[in-house]
């Protein structure tokens, strides 16, 4: 390709009241050159089409593991607090008898059972925060 006309030779002709400067003509293309540009456009957009394909497959994937990941986060869940109701359940039922009748060993048991379970329940959830339960 012929370079272009530099800005000092342009500013030089503009002075000498040249009214247009026009640069060397581009050579024509050969019908080679067009059809080299060509194969490697078809080449270029196959690359890109087989690598957007390869995009969204990964994309299914991905949505599918996170999907399975949370349901199997929901079942750890409602199955953990499924359990915990039913022991705060009756200990909450062994307090209130206990407390109806007086039965200071059966207030006691159920407070101890509350408490315990409270603080298990914190931490069952913080030593799993950032691991999923085995599948």
């Amino acid at each position: 390709m012929p370079a272009a006309i530099p800005a000092q030779l342009a500013a030089v002709l503009a002075k000498r009241g040249a009214k247009t400067i026009v640069a060397p003509a581009m050579p024509a293309l050969t019908a080679v050159d067009v059809l080299t540009a060509f194969k490697e456009y078809t080449r270029i957009c196959e690359a890109e089409k087989t690598r957007r394909e390869e995009i969204r497959a990964d994309r299914d994937v991905q949505l599918a593991s996170i999907k399975e990941q949370g349901r199997i986060w929901r079942a750890f869940i409602e199955r953990t607090f499924a359990e915990r109701r039913q022991v705060f359940s009756t200990s909450f039922e062994m307090l209130f008898r206990g407390l109806d009748g007086g039965n200071d060993v059966a207030i006691n048991a159920a407070l101890a059972i509350i408490t315990e379970q409270s603080l298990a329940a914190d931490g069952a959830f913080g030593r799993s925060r950032w691991r999923l339960p085995p599948s």
